[in-house]
């Protein structure tokens, strides 16, 4: 959230604790001026630790150089408060890391329980998701429809949708929302020009067989790097 010209970031602690950012840098404060919503799947995050740096996103993700520098473009977008927001496509055939690295991304500072949400059926379930979650990440999409697509760019751009209440006859239920995107799959389910437009769309080369690590053993190393990467 931003209140004041600062940005907060809430730590998802039983202590209620945030991060402030200004142009002075960080600090960590007690009882931010920011009222934050959280949802049972969010998980807390570790205290960010000083001298840090994106680059050490390295030792955990294997892209080339220039599809680094759009992944930390994307992060830095991601982490405004306000959108709009580029849409992170990533697609790659199995055995290229897509999925660990959609997770990876979300989790520097959008820790979920559930970090890679499967293909949704409808707008409905789109705003529902976005209502617990900020960074909106989908798992193995194998393609999007013009009106999914037109859902999506509704999304990164800032939109909502208006829905009859239940059980009743004229009341409506209505939602707003602008979130970061990660879409992965085999293909690039990003075809539609608006959505495109809007992408920074990435091609994961396959992991040699003898450069592979197990998921564990790089999740324990993102949790080493965690505090100084955020």
């Amino acid at each position: 959230g931003r209140c004041e010209g600062k940005i907060y970031l809430d730590l998802c602690d039983d202590r209620y604790r945030a991060v402030e950012i200004d142009t002075d840098g960080w600090r960590i404060v007690e009882n931010p001026p920011v009222w934050f919503l959280r949802s049972g799947s969010m998980l807390s995050l570790p205290d960010p630790q000083p001298g840090g740096c994106l680059t050490m996103l390295r030792d955990i993700i294997s892209v080339g150089d220039a599809e680094f520098v759009l992944l930390c473009g994307w992060l830095v977008a991601s982490f405004n408060p306000e959108g709009p927001y580029p849409v992170l496509s990533l697609s790659a055939e199995a055995g290229s890391g897509k999925s660990f690295l959609t997770e990876c991304l979300k989790s520097v500072f959008d820790p979920d329980r559930n970090p890679r949400l499967t293909p949704f059926k409808d707008v409905d379930a789109i705003f529902a998701a976005a209502g617990s979650r900020w960074i909106m990440a989908y798992d193995n999409l194998t393609k999007l429809t013009e009106e999914d697509s037109d859902h999506l760019c509704r999304l990164a751009t800032g939109g909502g949708f208006t829905k009859r209440k239940l059980y009743s006859d004229n009341d409506d239920f209505s939602m707003s929302a602008a979130r970061p995107l990660i879409l992965n799959g085999i293909v690039s389910p990003v075809v539609k020009m608006d959505l495109l437009d809007r992408a920074y769309t990435i091609r994961l080369n396959p992991i040699p067989e003898g450069s592979r690590r197990t998921e564990r053993d790089l999740r324990a190393a993102f949790a080493r790097l965690h505090p100084q990467i955020l």
